[in-house]
């Protein structure tokens, strides 16, 4: 069997790690002609609104490995609404929607789809709109690692009472087998695909972060001989000197996926959470430094979710012009409208795990206010959440 695995791995090195675009529609047209890829300029104004210049639609891994996924159907449907962007979630380095050589045990699939290239299939029927026009195309990669961290259990991240994470990985980890594997995966789908960024999502360093190994990285990062601690002993999760070397290991984890990236000649972007009271100072607590993630990372995309805050629209806004204010480049940030809330909305009951959905007023509210903020990059997620009015929101704020 390992035999047919690797003679598997080496016919999709040949054709796949030639850096060719997926078969069907041709690759990226040269830049500068008819079919380049949409920009973050700001567009033209839609009622009474300024068009962002990237208008994007999330997919998550629920909609990309679906086989029964009619790509077609939704290009034609994004085409109706003027999205110019899209972004596709790939899978975890240990659970892939595409055949990855040398990591094929890794495929999300079973059966005959074991080895079908999801991705490369959502990439081929979506980079290019119907009329020729290049879409801005982004690749996440979700970076909880289950499987990884049952199978090797000191990888795993431990928090201040001594609970072992069943998906975060210690910061230490990051330096061992889990953080080359990222540094790989971004730069195959960087020279498989050709993507204009790819995305790393679920990285934080929040409270899980007090094993052993990472006490041996925080004494050989700091000079301190222990952890600070709290009154009753536990390691400090809030010390200052930890906040800073959380957001600190965050940044270098940034920083060495986003050296991939560059030399697959793309770009890395990461998800963060959001401070709705003082955007500009970032999250810390999750060990999501903006002002060290700024140079770490080519873009910040923020998880702009009014429902799971209990928010209206007009938050998103607010958040816009408070991250300008706080002197962050516009064009280096996509605010993601989430369409998860905590409280309901479509008809659907609310949890605190955010199973409800907003409501396609809540969803207008926010396109207008980001947009009115001045920001440049916007995206809805997720694609399999959005209803027919969804649809008639976005049409009418994007000009569709």
């Amino acid at each position: 069997m390992k035999r047919w695995m690797v003679l598997l791995d080496v016919l999709l090195a040949a054709l796949l790690v030639t850096g060719c675009a997926p078969s069907g529609r041709s690759g990226p047209p040269a830049t500068g002609g008819p079919g380049t890829a949409a920009t973050s300029a700001a567009g033209r104004q839609v009622a009474g609104h300024q068009e962002p210049g990237l208008r994007a639609i999330n997919f998550g891994f629920e909609n990309v490995s679906d086989p029964h996924t009619d790509w077609k159907k939704i290009d034609q449907q994004l085409e109706a609404a003027n999205v110019n962007a899209v972004s596709i979630a790939v899978g975890r380095p240990e659970w892939t929607a595409f055949p990855w050589p040398g990591h094929l045990d890794s495929a999300a699939a079973d059966g005959p789809d074991k080895y079908r290239d999801f991705v490369g299939a959502a990439v081929n029927e979506l980079q290019t709109d119907p009329s020729g026009q290049r879409r801005h195309v982004s690749l996440g990669i979700d970076l909880l690692l289950p499987a990884t961290l049952k199978k090797n259990p000191k990888l795993a991240g431990v928090d201040a009472d001594g609970k072992v994470s069943d998906g975060f990985a210690s910061p230490a980890a990051f330096d061992t087998t889990i953080g080359t594997q990222i540094d790989e995966m971004v730069n195959y789908l960087g020279t498989t695909y050709h993507p204009d960024e790819v995305v790393l999502t679920e990285l934080f360093l929040d409270r899980f972060v007090f094993s052993s190994a990472d006490l041996d990285l925080y004494r050989k990062d700091t000079g301190a001989k222990d952890w600070p601690r709290t009154k009753d002993g536990k390691p400090d999760l809030q010390n200052a000197a930890v906040v800073k070397w959380r957001s600190e290991v965050l940044a270098r984890v940034v920083s060495r996926a986003r050296d991939a990236a560059h030399a697959a000649g793309t770009t890395l972007a990461v998800d963060v959470r959001v401070n709705w009271a003082d955007p500009a100072a970032g999250r810390p607590d999750s060990a999501q430094d903006y002002a060290l993630l700024k140079s770490s990372a080519d873009r910040l995309v923020l998880w702009a979710y009014p429902g799971m805050s209990g928010l209206d629209g007009s938050a998103v806004g607010k958040l816009t012009t408070g991250l300008t204010r706080g002197g962050y480049d516009p064009d280096r940030l996509t605010i993601s409208v989430g369409l998860w809330s905590a409280s309901g909305g479509n008809g659907q009951p609310g949890t605190t795990s955010g199973e409800g959905v907003i409501d396609a007023r809540t969803l207008a509210a926010s396109l207008a206010s980001a947009a009115d903020a001045g920001a440049r990059s916007i995206s809805v997620t997720p694609y399999s959440l959005l209803t027919d009015k969804d649809w008639d929101v976005i049409k009418a704020a994007w000009g569709g």
